[in-house]
């Protein structure tokens, strides 16, 4: 008998072994096949695995071999180990019962960080400079107890901060373990008001370490409000009584999205007008090319 003797597991349900049987005897022959426990030295119980074999009896040519292959059902939550079997061949109609070999294969079994990640909203509306608040779970998807970083990655995930400790223990917890952790999401007006930007939330084994699980956290942005004012000329000088002279006002929008401003003078002197040719403008979000709108004043 020979098998791929050595596998390392890596979160899969089922792993195979690939177990050459060879007649090396005269004559055909049928060759029974049996699994049993190893015991070696630095091998844990393995009770709690499900091994079976693709075939348990072949009937082989003189000099020819055949193929067969063991199954081991790795349980969930199996803990990080080392687990041994041995494969026993036995020639059927050999009387004396020593026409027969055995090979060994084990299995090891790491410890595994994985989780899972789900948000309490996956999509949340906040203005600009207000706050929301979301909670991230953690399920543990492993084998043990591990730690937990919890963070936002992405271009904006300035915009979201976790209220409080961003790491502790997850805990196994026979498989039902979980860990929740509170963020706050708080955007600027970078961006214009109504766009939709993602932030995905993460958790890492260790705080510069991979990342195990993440969600997408979808943030729309509220309308942030402003506007600003310039003259084209801030002196109008030598305007004969009866006379006017003019000018323009160039309003800016400040804010994130598309707004209407009101246009007004003070009150002027006794026996003085001022006159503009327009009460509000219309202006677009401060991150395009319509942020601005002129208006004439007449003194």
């Amino acid at each position: 008998l020979e098998s791929d003797r050595s596998q390392d597991w890596n979160g899969e349900e089922e792993i195979d072994y690939r177990i050459e049987v060879e007649n090396t005897g005269q004559t055909n022959e049928t060759v029974n096949l049996a699994v049993t426990e190893g015991n070696g030295p630095g091998c844990a119980s393995a009770s709690s695995f499900t091994v079976s074999l693709s075939e348990t009896s072949v009937n082989i040519d003189q000099e020819e071999s055949e193929i067969v292959f063991a199954t081991v059902e790795v349980p969930e939550g199996a803990s990080a180990d080392k687990y041994c079997w041995e494969v026993t061949g036995t020639v059927a109609n050999d009387p004396s019962q020593e026409a027969k070999d055995t090979e060994d294969f084990d299995l090891t079994v790491p410890q595994l960080t994985k989780c899972t990640l789900s948000l309490s909203k996956t999509s949340v509306s906040v203005n600009p400079d207000d706050e929301a608040k979301i909670t991230a779970t953690y399920a543990n998807d492993g084998n043990a107890d591990w730690t937990v970083f919890a963070s936002p990655v992405g271009s904006k995930s300035a915009w979201v901060k976790v209220e409080g400790t961003s790491s502790g223990l997850l805990p196994y917890d026979n498989g039902d373990g979980e860990r929740a952790f509170d963020f706050v999401v708080s955007p600027d007006d970078s961006v214009t008001a109504g766009s939709e930007t993602v932030v995905q939330i993460v958790g890492k084994d260790g705080n510069n370490g991979p990342i195990k699980c993440q969600a997408d956290l979808r943030i729309i942005v509220g309308q942030s409000r402003g506007a600003s004012i310039s003259l084209a000329n801030s002196l109008l000088s030598n305007i004969e009584p009866g006379s006017n002279k003019s000018t323009t006002i160039t309003i800016t929008n400040q804010g994130n999205g598309q707004d209407n401003l009101r246009v007004a003078s003070s009150i002027a002197p006794t026996g003085w007008a001022v006159q503009l040719d327009a009460s509000s403008v219309s202006v677009g979000s401060r991150h395009g090319n319509e942020k601005s709108a002129t208006v004439s004043v007449t003194v």
